[in-house]
């Protein structure tokens, strides 16, 4: 076969990962098949508006018949016609399609006059006879239009729509004979592929000859130096870093001068330039690890390079392609994108120097799977396939109901549904509906390519009639708000319509929307996630009044009807499956009991080092305590137990995170100067609350579900003090690296942490982290539960 490589040429020139993937190919196909082959590029400009739409139609109008298959792998030039045309991806325009301009959002591009018959074109189904005519109306307005028109932002919404039609019509399955991708990073980004195609995931190799470990010298990183790549994050935590060693930085580009000013005053870190391939290979062997952060990287080739050397990498949780290869503790380190997390990351690796080999090789069994022999004998397996071969069937539909919405996740309820969800979205497609506060307009949010939140707001009527209930139960109710007046909401109703007509299966987590759901479920199958026995849990909130008590029996008309009408029940725990069948009598419903885990990839492991930089930070001095918790009565039960013991701790500090601080600041007239009450914050506020923090409160008595806290707590490397009842869903290797004792013994408890020096031993917070990330990180949680999904639909 005689076979066409088909690839811009950048303007101006620079060498990058597609120029090394194109070349090594090429070089493959002719080294290891009996085919021929030949690299063609042409000049492809792409700085502004004109440039770029030209490319694109240059390319479109190559022909490259004389070739038995073309492949491609990168705009413009996929562009190219062709019967049997192969795109291997690499990646999309990433300035069109992972950023958006506000102001050119909100253009309204049906009201300019010049735009009219563009627009038309652009609203119709994509295809090559409207990309020709897209051609002729874009020269012609071109030619018209000033060059300084705000039609022409670049990027803006006008190039951002006409370079989304073109790749659309080139990339139709009628158009491709067969897809590849570089990743699966690359191979799950929203609209990078068309519906229904499943490309064949093909990592490529390096080429760089010669690669092998010899010593371990320094720590080395070599990218193009932009903001993308962030070579500033590692800048920042070699200075927070205690290693002696050096860090060397190879490579050029337009951030350079910025990150040595950045790294003037740190000796340790050296800036290498260019550097040609024998020395960058003697660069990777006596190196002790590749730091490598980039933000949502497409592949990432230095891992691989470093893999290849024996060496392991430090990367962090959104760097993308990398965590393909790069598992924590296993072939490297993933930590979160901060300069603290990856400075610790730097120091134990340096503390480990057996342990990084270990992970070197580990890194390199990887590698040597990743061959261009591998490479080329499956782009042509792919030739040989029919198209009809590469389309996927659908995959299960799930609606996920809730009363409040869920992004970001501020408390334990936001980050379960958030992080089960989107774990389980690796099967299937998850419409989660949800309802907002009232004000403002409806909205979605695009989680992943498989996993979406609609939220709607509730309307002023329905709003009103939940703060009526409000007063009269002085605790928020927004949950049976939404079961008694969702009704005044009813374009939720709809959207829950709509979602529910196409749903395999639908999951009321909380029975509080049951009544807009099960009337209407006709072949679906119904599944009810009880986060708690909702009974027993409001019984100790509402007033004992008849108003408490008509409410109450509410939520168990509720309860019940969600366990007698359902396929499968999901418990946090199996005491509250035994509960829910002592009230309901629901033995004969299948259950699984699915526990709070913990986002692993955001939760930063903190050893004692760390945790006083963070104090000196902050400017804290003192011993600090941490209680987090919803505003729920269990949880009001145990601050309220905190602040009473506070005043016996008067030279410490009590931090109280989360909504349960709002019912203490109502209770409590003025709390003690050393409670300090942080109310609901974001991800990265509860980290710092997290990395201050020198002990773990757990003073539960009641309640029922699980204490998602407590695993967060361990998580990030925090001591805890708990009750029996407050960790009775963890593992018992868990629970044993706490101190339990009951309420009367908390004090005494306290008094030992002040006194204990070795509470902080890295080696048992260690364990207990390892222990969270096999048992309780979401993604291990989720395997079982996708496992029963599954099976309701056999």
């Amino acid at each position: 076969m005689n076979i066409g490589i088909i690839a811009p040429s950048p303007v101006p020139f620079c060498i990058g990962g597609a120029e090394k993937l194109w070349w090594g190919l090429q070089e493959a196909f002719n080294e290891f098949t009996p085919h021929s082959v030949e690299l063609i590029k042409i000049p492809s400009p792409e700085h502004d508006f004109s440039s770029l739409v030209q490319s694109y139609q240059v390319f479109s109008q190559v022909n490259l018949d004389h070739f038995d298959v073309i492949i491609s792998g990168k705009y413009p030039a996929w562009m190219v016609r062709h019967s049997k045309h192969v795109c291997y991806l690499l990646h999309r325009l990433r300035g069109l399609y992972d950023t958006d301009n506000g102001y050119q959002n909100r253009l309204k591009l049906k009201q300019f006059s010049q735009l009219r018959k563009i627009v038309s074109i652009l609203e119709s189904p994509p295809n090559w006879n409207q990309v020709d005519a897209l051609f002729d109306e874009l020269k012609l307005f071109l030619e018209r239009e000033p060059r300084d028109s705000h039609l022409l932002s670049y990027p803006g919404q006008l190039i951002r729509k006409v370079i989304h039609f073109c790749d659309q019509a080139a990339l139709d399955p009628q158009e491709i004979y067969s897809y590849a991708a570089i990743s699966k990073n690359v191979a799950q980004r929203i609209n990078y592929f068309p519906a229904g195609v499943t490309p064949k995931i093909l990592y490529p190799p390096s080429n760089l000859k010669g690669l092998h470990c010899r010593g371990q010298q320094y720590f080395f990183t070599v990218s193009r130096l932009d903001n993308a790549k962030r070579v500033s994050l590692l800048i920042a935590a070699m200075k927070q870093s205690k290693t002696s060693l050096p860090l060397l930085i190879a490579g050029t580009g337009p951030e350079a001068e910025v990150l040595k000013e950045q790294a003037d005053s740190d000796p340790r870190i050296e800036f290498l330039g260019f550097v040609k391939d024998q020395d960058l290979v003697d660069l990777y062997a006596n190196a002790l690890a590749v730091l490598y952060v980039p933000y949502d990287e497409d592949y990432g080739l230095v891992p691989i390079e470093a893999f290849c050397s024996g060496k392991p990498v430090i990367t962090v949780t959104d760097a993308g392609g990398p965590l393909e290869f790069v598992r924590n503790h296993e072939t490297g380190w993933v930590v979160a994108p901060k300069p603290v997390a990856i400075a610790q990351a730097i120091d134990d690796c340096c503390q480990n120097l057996e342990r990084a080999a270990e992970y070197g090789k580990a890194g390199q069994a990887i590698a040597e799977t990743i061959t261009w022999q591998k490479t080329v004998d499956e782009l042509l397996a792919l030739v040989e396939h029919t198209p009809s071969q590469f389309v996927s069937p659908r995959r299960p539909r799930l609606l996920v109901s809730s009363t409040f919405t869920v992004t970001p996740p501020r408390n334990g309820g936001q980050s379960r549904y958030f992080n089960l969800y989107k774990s389980l979205s690796r099967d299937f497609e998850i419409d989660l509906i949800s309802l907002g506060p009232a004000g403002g307009e409806s909205k979605k949010l695009q989680i992943n390519d498989s996993f979406q939140e609609t939220i709607v707001p509730k309307s002023s009527r329905h709003q009103k009639l939940e703060t009526r209930l409000e007063r009269q139960t002085k605790i928020p109710t927004g949950d049976l708000a939404a079961a008694l007046y969702s009704s005044q909401t009813p374009q939720f109703l709809e959207m829950l319509d709509k979602s529910r007509s196409q749903a395999d299966i639908v999951i009321a987590s909380h029975p509080y929307l049951l009544p807009w759901l099960l009337p209407k479920l006709n072949s679906s199958r119904f599944v009810y996630e009880a986060f708690n026995c909702e009974y027993d849990l409001k019984q100790g909130m509402f007033p004992s009044n008849n108003v408490g008590i008509s409410l109450l029996h509410k939520v168990q008309k509720l309860e019940s009807d969600a366990c007698q009408n359902s396929d499968l029940i999901v418990t946090c725990l199996e005491a509250d499956w035994q509960r829910l069948c002592q009230l309901y009598d629901c033995q004969n419903v299948s259950n699984i009991v699915v526990p709070n885990g913990v986002n692993c990839q955001e939760v930063v492991f903190v050893n004692s080092e760390l945790r006083s930089q963070w104090k000196q930070r902050i400017g804290y001095s003192s011993f600090i305590f941490l209680f987090m918790g919803s505003w729920h009565s269990p949880n009001v039960e145990a601050a309220r137990a905190i602040v009473g013991w506070s005043a016996s701790f008067p030279k410490q500090e009590f931090l109280i995170v989360g909504s349960v601080g709002h019912a203490l600041q109502q209770e409590f007239k003025k709390l003690p100067a050393n409670v300090h009450c942080l109310g609901e914050v974001d991800s990265r506020t509860k980290q710092v609350a997290l990395s201050v923090a020198d002990v773990a409160l757990n003073p539960m008595s009641s309640g029922s579900g699980s204490n998602l806290k407590v695993v967060e707590y361990l998580a990030s490397g925090l001591p805890l003090i708990t009750t029996e009842f407050g960790v009775r869903a963890l593992p018992a290797a868990l629970q044993e690296q706490c101190l339990l004792g009951d309420l009367t013994e908390f004090p005494n408890l306290m008094q030992q942490a002040l006194n204990n020096p070795h509470l902080h031993d890295l080696e048992v917070r260690q364990s207990a982290r390892q222990i969270v990330e096999e048992q309780l990180d979401w993604p291990a949680i989720a395997r079982d539960y996708a496992i029963a999904l599954k099976s309701l639909l056999k």
